[in-house]
């Protein structure tokens, strides 16, 4: 949530991606949204070693959640040491199913494969 708010607020008031992002903002911290509320619902912040193996995919031009998300979440992850699969690719966007064609095509059987402890290559 960190890095949504930071993305809402480096976008110019009118700007398509700033109102989209503006009634979710609203909805989860209420109507006057601040750095303070928002921070409360930030997963990264709230979460220690013992997190569960988590599986990451998102695409660079994902227009509806910054990709810095995942980032920042990869790199919590990364840091308490938790395992984890991060996969992002540069084109997709936010709803992109299985990523047939993509990059980040075939991310659900490996994720799958991840979760049962057979991924090959992690």
């Amino acid at each position: 949530m960190n890095e949504f708010y930071k993305a809402y607020t480096s976008l110019p008031v009118g700007n398509p991606m700033r109102e989209g992002i503006a009634p979710f903002l609203r909805r989860l911290a209420g109507p006057d949204v601040d750095s303070k509320l928002v921070s409360s619902y930030d997963l990264p912040s709230h979460i220690d070693s013992s997190y569960p193996k988590t599986y990451i995919v998102a695409n660079e031009d994902d227009g509806t959640v910054p990709v810095a998300n995942s980032k920042a979440m990869d790199a919590v992850l990364t840091k308490l040491g938790v395992e984890h699969i991060t996969r992002i690719g540069s084109k997709g966007g936010h709803s992109f199913g299985l990523g047939n064609g993509l990059e980040v095509s075939g991310w659900l059987e490996e994720a799958v494969d991840f979760w049962r402890g057979t991924t090959k290559n992690i």
